[in-house]
């Protein structure tokens, strides 16, 4: 019943959301059986525009395992797959030490995994509606969403009995707005110019300058994986402001980013564009190095709004609006004055579903070469989660300009 469902990228739900409606990358449930403790789940991650939508979609789906018969094509095509995997799986001595336990655990029949296979070829359309009757329960669902609240929450509550929806934070307890007025006399200025103190170990001004000038390059050398798959983030800088970046995997580039001081460019699997409007501009403006010493110098006006409790600890929220109106969120660790996260909306185009809201945050801050450099940047962008993890940071090693074309 749940391969039919949402087994896999054939499955009802990938074919419904994906495919259908393109909603999301891939949409799944699954079935996590236990003597004690079972679950069942099926997920998506979507933007929030159309969380709504998705819902609505997720619960059809359900229901019409519920009330239609699977075809016997259907059922044909699963009973193909989990007989070709299982035999695939005895291969694997874990497995056959796995199914001892399960044996053993679970009190199964001595003959359990002997017969498997022949009770598999036995199961019939009846039987799956009947689990799916069981198992399935709409009605009494959970429906759990991550995301931005003001966004989402409104057009959620027509799943609800109640027609309210309930708030919680990363801990599981009610949530409560964070945002707490900032002190006295504290300003988004003050804040950043704390950063800058903090980030390069002096205060604003011809020491640092000094300090800065005889840093001509900086190369940064990340691990990550998303999907599942393991990917390599190079981030390369250049006095004064080119910058280029790339993602590989293995000797594949997959996507890069590149700014010579005039051109941006951007590549991919879908082919190489140059960057214009207000992507060229921010290019411009963040390949500067060092550039966030600089905060007063690109015509954007900050704001602080107050602060913020992130992961228990205290943070300056800062809005910042730069010279082209655009918008964007920073927040400041009030204990050490670092940067902990970021927020801010780009347009992805048409194809990729609108605008986009990109969230980054910023931990394990190391001193490397005189400058606080954060060691783990995890970033979202619309359902993909990039968790970047620094292997080394390199300076002047004489990088050439080809890199940045």
């Amino acid at each position: 019943m749940n391969s039919i469902l949402g087994g896999g990228s054939t499955a009802r739900l990938f074919m419904n959301l994906r495919e259908g409606h393109g909603y999301t990358y891939g949409a799944y449930s699954s079935i996590s059986p236990d003597k004690l403790v079972g679950s069942f789940n099926a997920n998506a991650k979507v933007r929030n525009e159309v969380t709504d939508s998705a819902v609505t979609e997720f619960l059809v789906e359900l229901n019409r395992m519920i009330n239609e018969k699977v075809t016997e094509e259907d059922l044909q095509g699963v009973k193909n797959y989990m007989t070709g995997t299982f035999a695939y799986t005895l291969q694997n001595p874990q497995t056959i030490a796995s199914f001892a336990i399960n044996t053993k655990k679970y009190n199964l029949p001595a003959d359990y995994y002997a017969n498997y296979l022949k009770n598999v070829a036995a199961v019939t359309i009846e039987d799956v509606q009947e689990m799916a009757k069981k198992y399935i329960t709409p009605n009494n669902a959970i429906i759990l969403v991550v995301g931005d609240k003001a966004a989402v929450s409104e057009k959620l509550t027509k799943f609800s009995l109640t027609k309210e929806v309930n708030f919680y934070d990363t801990y599981g307890n009610d949530y409560v707005e964070a945002l707490k007025p900032a002190p006295a006399g504290m300003t988004a200025e003050m804040v950043l110019e704390k950063f800058v103190e903090s980030k390069y170990g002096l205060k604003r001004g011809k020491e640092l300058d000094k300090k800065l000038s005889k840093i001509k390059d900086v190369t940064v050398k990340m691990t990550a994986s998303i999907q599942g798959q393991s990917i390599n983030v190079t981030r390369y800088q250049k006095a004064p402001n080119k910058f280029a970046m790339t993602i590989t995997m293995g000797t594949m580039v997959v996507q890069k980013q590149s700014f010579n001081g005039t051109i941006g460019k951007e590549s991919g699997m879908q082919g190489t564009k140059n960057m214009e409007g207000d992507e060229l501009a921010d290019m411009k403006t963040s390949s500067v190095l060092h550039g966030d010493v600089n905060f007063d110098k690109d015509g954007s006006k900050y704001n602080l709004l107050g602060v913020e409790s992130l992961d228990g600890k205290d943070a300056y929220k800062i809005e910042i609006t730069k010279a082209n109106g655009n918008k964007e969120s920073e927040w400041y660790d009030v204990a050490t004055n670092l940067q902990v996260k970021a927020m801010q909306v780009k347009d992805a185009g048409e194809e990729a579903g609108g605008a986009i809201t990109i969230v980054s945050t910023f931990a394990d801050y190391k001193v490397v070469n005189g400058i606080n450099y954060a060691h783990r940047i995890v970033q979202s962008f619309g359902p993909q989660t990039l968790d970047m993890v620094v292997g080394s940071i390199e300076v002047n090693t004489k990088l050439g300009d080809d890199i940045f074309e």
